[in-house]
């Protein structure tokens, strides 16, 4: 009967802003950019991950940042990041020094080539391509799924009808 007398105290209006929080001890800040009683949102640019800058993969090549994107497996986010090379990469490649020991194969009857970082991953959740056109409340999509996400998102929509 005394809790119907004195109500609770109207919550203060959610702050928008910058937040500080802890990872496991690790402080990151970031903007706010939704908060309500039941939780909040959180953003952080990542300025050098911006779209169409330049980068060196280990062999010294000359490529362009074409795309960002994170994917979940097993609740743990994974960075994706899609390069595309210069068309004129054969004058980038005495950057960097190529006497280095190279990575062992993992079947001598297969050559060498990194493993894509789509082959085992279970869902795309945010991507970019520098044609993508952003609004600020917009998150940009990869211009081109690959095949093995669009035929992995329409099994899981046939599922989901039944």
């Amino acid at each position: 009967m005394d809790a119907a007398m004195n109500p609770a105290p109207p919550t203060p209006a959610p702050r928008a802003g910058a937040a500080r929080i802890f990872l496991d001890g690790t402080p990151v800040t970031a903007r706010v950019s939704h908060r309500d009683a039941s939780g909040m949102t959180l953003r952080q640019e990542l300025p050098f991950l911006q779209l169409e800058r330049a980068v060196r993969d280990e062999e010294g090549r000359r490529a362009s940042l074409a795309s960002v994107g994170v994917t979940v497996r097993d609740g743990t986010p994974s960075l994706v990041l899609e390069l595309r090379y210069d068309e004129r990469g054969d004058e980038a490649t005495l950057a960097f020094p190529t006497d280095r020991p190279q990575r062992a194969r993992r079947e001598e009857t297969q050559p060498y080539a990194p493993e894509s970082a789509y082959a085992e991953e279970d869902a795309v959740i945010v991507g970019g391509a520098p044609a993508t056109p952003l609004t600020p409340l917009s998150v940009p999509v990869p211009a081109r799924r690959p095949w093995h996400a669009v035929l992995w998102a329409r099994v899981r929509a046939l599922f989901a009808r039944r």
